[in-house]
């Protein structure tokens, strides 16, 4: 992945949560803590953050769950950021406004980029910071009392763990395991299937040799029976000839008898 040294400058709320409005700069190299009671929407600007990035709060929320309740409309978060080469973005992200209604902008250096649906619009965010799941688990860091550096290696494994969102390639590799076993019940299936074909195919092979014998068997018999009555009839033409020899002779004899 590309190396990306993004640089929040501000984000604006308006209506968002508890918020009627609040403007909140992200000053450069510097640390700024959010004190306040609890309930005083200290993590809503973080949540406002996403939102406006992705379209979803920190704790899931999106559609009209994010208006507040005060206003019940006109709800806004503006966030502006520069990227490595310089250039200042700006996205707008509107919710039941008077005027934008639930549209989202990204401007950048002043000029109007936005594409042509939402889906086009996140996919265009996620290319300029990071995707969504990544950017989100960066926030895990808020929640870890202990600096990075003195954690224990198997502390910081889990810190990465959760900023990487290991744990889908652990739902890819059961995936695929579950999909390699259907794929080698699939080839046991079909190798069987392939025996019992070889199988009728050796069957189908031994009966046509058989009817092949079965035919030159009977083609012989056939030969056979021919010759046989082609030898009684000659042997009845020779018969036939003979009686027709002696029936001659017999008519010279009693021809002869008459005379005398």
């Amino acid at each position: 992945m590309e190396k990306k040294d993004i640089q929040f400058q501000k984000i604006t709320l308006e209506n968002f949560k508890c918020h009627e409005y609040k403007e909140f700069e992200f000053l450069p190299n510097k640390l700024r803590i959010i004190t306040g009671n609890n309930g005083t929407g200290k993590s809503s600007i973080f949540s406002a953050l996403v939102w406006a990035l992705y379209g979803t709060t920190l704790e899931g929320q999106t559609g009209d769950d994010i208006i507040r309740k005060r206003s019940g409309k006109n709800c806004s978060v503006k966030v502006e950021f520069f990227d490595n080469d310089n250039n200042h973005y700006h996205i707008e992200a509107y919710r039941k406004h008077k005027d934008y209604k639930n549209l989202k902008f990204v401007f950048c250096n002043g000029k109007d980029i936005t594409p042509g649906s939402i889906k086009e619009t996140h996919e265009l965010i996620e290319s300029l910071l990071l995707p969504k799941d990544v950017f989100l688990n960066c926030l895990v860091f808020s929640g870890f009392k202990t600096n990075f550096v003195d954690m224990t290696p198997a502390e910081k494994s889990e810190v990465l763990y959760k900023i990487l969102n290991l744990g889908i390639y652990d739902k890819y590799r059961e995936n695929i395991n579950i999909m390699k076993k259907d794929f080698d019940q699939n080839v046991n299936s079909i190798s069987l299937k392939i025996n019992e074909i070889k199988g009728k195919i050796e069957n189908i092979k031994q009966t046509i040799e058989s009817l092949h014998y079965e035919r030159e068997r009977t083609l012989s018999d056939i030969d056979n029976q021919i010759s046989l009555c082609n030898q009684k009839i000659s042997d009845l033409n020779n018969k036939l000839s003979q009686i027709k020899i002696d029936e001659n002779e017999y008519k010279k004899k009693s021809s002869c008898c008459k005379f005398v």
